[in-house]
Formats: structure tokens, C-alpha cells, sequence
């Protein structure tokens, strides 16, 4: 009778804790269904819906390889970008390798390298910018250089001029390639 018993509180301890689980199973559900819904829904997609949402991204693509460099290149040109005042004469005019002077706000193009050394890649709704000139960072995050790299100078301040985060935080993306996708279903 013990050995029965012994089972018995067995049996019910493990059917407790079977509920227990039910429940807690139960309650995750909802959550569950909620983060797989993509998945499951995805599982009853034709392929022609699919074919017609990779070609609006790759519609997209394109539109915004033109558009985002267009945009990139007007922040460049613009004269919103703030220099520091020269301790020299209190003002902030700069003569440019290309002769021209410049003043306070001013653009960031001088030769026009950095500008022509933007290279973009738009590839299913990733967008890659690269800007090759070596000083293509010092230009957009600013910081403190050896002028002509020469050691014995005193450092010169470069503020920064962030063209591209400006450029993407006004232009959005995700919109495009929104109307690019629902375009393929018109």
C-alpha cells in the first residue's frame, strides 16, 4: 500500500505540475503567435506577391541610389556648416586650395575630391554610403590634425560637418522604398 500511495502523490505531483505548465504554456501563447505571425503568414504568400515585393525593393534601390545621392551632394554644397573664428585676424574667411574665399556658415566642397569619391550600394533595402578620400571622416566627425602633417605645428580644430547623418535624419528611406513595393501592386 505504501508503494501505491508513494505513486499515487507521484502521479498528482506530476499532474500539478503538468497544469502548472499547461498554463504557463497557455499564457505565452498569445505572445508566441504574435512574433511568429510574420512567419506563419509568410508560409501562405504566393510567389507572385513575392516576386512583386522584391522587385519594389529593388525599384527602391535604385530610386534611392539617385535621390539620397542628389541630397547627399546638396548638403555638401550647402552654406550651412559652422567654422571656428580665426584667432588671427577675428574673423572666420578661409582661402581654398581652389583660390576662392570662404566665410562663416559655409559649404563643405573646396576641390571637389571628397564629393567625387561618394560610392553607394543599394541592395534589397540596405543602402551603403562610402566617401573614399582619406579625410572623409575628419570632415564629417571634425577633430584636431597636423596641418600638411607636419609634426612641429600646433593642432588645428576641424569642426565637424555631418552631411550624411544630417542627409539621412531628413530624408526617409523607409518611405520610399514603402511606395516603391506599393507601386509593384498597382
Amino acid at each position: 500500500m505504501a508503494k501505491i500511495k508513494k505513486n499515487k502523490n507521484i502521479e498528482d505531483e506530476f499532474n500539478k505540475r503538468i497544469n502548472k505548465m499547461r498554463t504557463k504554456v497557455e499564457s505565452i501563447k498569445p505572445k508566441l503567435t504574435y512574433q511568429f505571425s510574420s512567419k506563419v503568414t509568410a508560409t501562405f504568400i504566393s510567389k507572385d506577391y513575392a516576386r512583386q515585393v522584391a522587385g519594389g525593393l529593388r525599384a527602391g534601390d535604385q530610386l534611392i541610389l539617385s535621390e539620397l545621392k542628389m541630397k547627399l551632394d546638396e548638403n555638401m554644397d550647402n552654406d550651412l556648416w559652422a567654422w571656428p573664428v580665426s584667432k588671427k585676424d577675428g574673423t572666420s574667411t578661409t582661402e581654398r586650395v581652389n583660390g576662392t574665399l570662404v566665410r562663416d556658415p559655409r559649404n563643405i566642397v573646396d576641390t571637389g575630391r571628397l564629393k567625387a569619391s561618394l560610392r553607394m550600394r543599394a541592395d534589397d533595402g540596405v543602402v551603403n554610403i562610402a566617401y573614399r578620400e582619406p579625410y572623409a571622416l575628419i570632415t564629417h566627425y571634425g577633430g584636431y590634425i597636423l596641418p600638411y602633417g607636419n609634426r612641429h605645428a600646433r593642432p588645428v580644430f576641424l569642426p565637424a560637418r555631418p552631411w550624411v547623418t544630417y542627409t539621412l535624419e531628413n530624408y526617409n528611406i523607409g518611405q520610399v522604398y514603402r511606395q516603391a513595393i506599393l507601386a509593384q501592386f498597382k
